[in-house]
Order: C-alpha cells, then structure tokens, then sequence
C-alpha cells in the first residue's frame, strides 16, 4: 500500500471509529440498549496465575439451535451474532478464591486480563470464575452476575494439544470464500460436523496413554469471536475435548482490514500458550489447505524441544499438486529439528501414528475406526 493509501485507511478506520462512539453514546442517552450481559470465553491457566477474557454486549437474544431449524432462521441467528453491540468502557470484576481483579472493556467491548491466585484444586482441569458487570446501563434489565471457566492443567501432564479448528476438526472450506460463508450464515450447530474419527481421536489423546489423564485442548482459530458459541455448542454436540479457544476480531486497525492476519493470529496465540506452560510439550495438529504447516515450523525454530510431533490433514488427498510438495518440503525441514511433521490422509492414519508413539492406548483404535465408519456414513446420507 502507498503512502498515500496508508494515510487515506488510517482516516477511514479513525472515522469509523468516531462513528462507533458516537453512534454508542447517542442511543445510550436515548435509552435505545436493551439488556447487557458479559460473554465470558474459556480462559487458561497455571497455578499460580489465570488469563481471562471476555466481551461485554448487548444480549441479541440467540435462540437455542435445534436439527430441525430452517435456514432462514440459521440465517437469522448468523446474523444476530455478527451484529453486535459491545459496550466499551465497561467495568468487570472476576474472582476466583480470594483473588479478584477489575478491567475495563476496550473500544470494542473485549477485556482480557491475568490474575495471580493461589490455592487451585490440583485434581480438576476446569474451575469456576466468578464475574460482575459493575457499570449496568440499566440494572434492572442488565444481567449484572455471571460463571466463566478457566483450564488449568495439573503439574504432571504427559503433554498439551494445540488444534486449528477450520478444515482440522470441522468442514468449514476454508479456501473457498463463497462456500464458507454458505456454511457460516446457514448452517448451524447441529449441521456442522467433524471430519470421520476426529471426535474419538481427540478423545483418546484427552485420556492420553495410560487413559487415566486430563490433557489440556487449547483450539486456535482465524474464525471471529463472534462465532464462539456456535463453535461451543458444535463442539459439545460432538462429544469434542472441551478447550480453549482463541479466535479473532474482525475489527479495523490502522494498518490492515482484519485486526490480525491469520499468520500473525495463529502464532501470537501459540507462543502465549506455550510461555504459560514451558515444562509442557504439545502435539500441533492443522491441516494443508492454509498455513498451519509454515506455522507450526516456525513454533518447531520458536520452541525447541516443546514439540512432540505434528498432525496435519491432508485437505485434497485425493490428488497430488504443488501444496502436497510444499508440505512434504516442510515436513523435512522440522525432522532435521527432532520434530516429526506427519501428513495424514484421514484420522485413523493419525491415531495408528499416535498409539506406536505411546499418545494413546492403542485398546482405543477399534472405537475410532468406528465412529469414523459412522461418521462417514453421515457425510454420505
């Protein structure tokens, strides 16, 4: 982008911004916001410290999905999310024990913030987070009080999991604009489905090798937060190992677009992880159709010896091109690192891998085989 061009967006987004204040001040003073509520996501965590975040909007009242939902009204709930209105300038207290913190939401509602504790039930993977909205615009209307969740994984982990979501875990057709919006706008949780296995897999390496672990998911996304709790409900419907996301804003900045390119996302959310946890290797698994093999080699330089080995779907296994060599050049690029990068055609592949590398208990490719065969008989009716 010229110089010119460079000046001219940063105009654009200041304006834009302006815009947003004003128009959120104006229907303030009017009275024009319904009900407000905080959207607490899954935070994470150790021990001694949690990071916590949030977004604090106005309740657009989204109905509960059912099978039987047209597509008008997946349409209608697609829109719901993705018009918005988050509270800037709010105030959030969150508590856990004896150890509390206030934030305050940022130009776009969001808060993120960390929190030294003390004392956390070493025998559970997740715990309770106690919020409070503090500056209601209407405390009779506003939900001024509720419960979020924070993963802390216990000191003796045998190892983390690390997943992209999109094409990895759920057909979302990435590469192809037009047919993921089809999906994002008229599909929804009970029309999202995994790819065969993928479910079981995830839940073998939850249980580890011995069966009797809590491996901590942490899921990274270039999806909008906006999507959050259809990708929740998508992922509880599935029996899915319950995680961590990190997702992205769609918001405008200064220099780009989107807030964050997908590149940049994915590894600032990786690198935050695995700097919370660095006695803890992780297991990487992504797919080929976008960048998570030059991704996943960067963290390999990034991290030595932090990675066990990565998993990535092969996204056209079908047919051999140009992306297929890309890959495989990556692939020997991380094994000269220690770093095993395995294409896999489906999850059988992959679980077969990860039972001789003692991820899983190998008693547990039966059930996988399994609900792959189910699995695909689903994407076949």
């Amino acid at each position: 982008m010229s110089r010119i061009g460079r000046a001219a967006w940063r105009a654009v987004v200041r304006t834009e911004n302006r815009l947003d204040r004003l128009a959120f001040f104006t229907r303030k003073r009017l009275g024009l916001i319904g009900p407000v509520h905080v959207r607490p996501y899954r935070g994470f965590g150790t021990s001694e410290r949690v990071w916590l975040y949030g977004r604090v909007l106005v309740d657009r009242h989204l109905e509960a999905a059912t099978e039987g939902d047209s597509l008008w009204k997946n349409f209608r709930m697609s829109y719901k999310r993705f018009a918005s209105v988050e509270i800037p300038g709010a105030a959030v207290r969150l508590s856990m024990g004896d150890a509390s913190e206030i934030v305050a939401t940022d130009g776009e509602g969001y808060y993120d913030a960390a929190i030294d504790i003390r004392g956390a039930d070493p025998t559970r993977l997740w715990h309770n987070i106690d919020i409070e909205y503090l500056t209601p615009i209407n405390p009779r209307r506003d939900r001024l009080t509720t419960i979020g969740e924070v993963q802390i994984p216990a000191a003796g982990s045998p190892f983390g999991v690390i997943s992209d979501v999109d094409d990895t875990i759920i057909r979302t057709e990435a590469t192809s604009a037009l047919t993921m919006m089809r999906l994002t706008l008229f599909h929804n949780a009970y029309m999202r489905k995994p790819f065969s296995g993928v479910s079981a897999f995830y839940r073998a390496l939850q249980a580890g090798p011995d069966n009797s672990a809590a491996v901590p998911f942490f899921y990274v996304s270039s999806s909008p937060w906006n999507l959050y709790d259809l990708l929740v409900d998508v992922f509880d419907l599935q029996d899915l190992p319950r995680g961590t996301f990190f997702l992205r804003d769609l918001g405008l900045d200064e220099t780009r677009f989107i807030a964050s390119r997908h590149e940049d996302h994915k590894l600032a959310q990786i690198a935050r992880v695995m700097a919370a946890y660095p006695d803890m290797q992780f297991v990487l698994i992504g797919d080929s159709g976008q960048k998570d093999p030059e991704i996943y080699r960067k963290v390999v330089m990034s991290f030595p010896g932090r990675v066990k080995v990565i998993y990535i779907r092969d996204v056209k296994p079908e047919i051999t091109s140009r992306r297929d060599v890309e890959v495989h050049r990556i692939a020997e690029e991380v094994s000269a690192h220690g770093v095993e990068m395995v294409p896999v055609r489906d999850t059988l592949e992959a679980a077969h891998h990860a039972a001789n590398l003692g991820l899983i208990d190998e008693a547990r490719i039966p059930a996988i085989d399994v609900d792959r065969a189910r699995d695909e008989g689903q994407f076949s009716s």
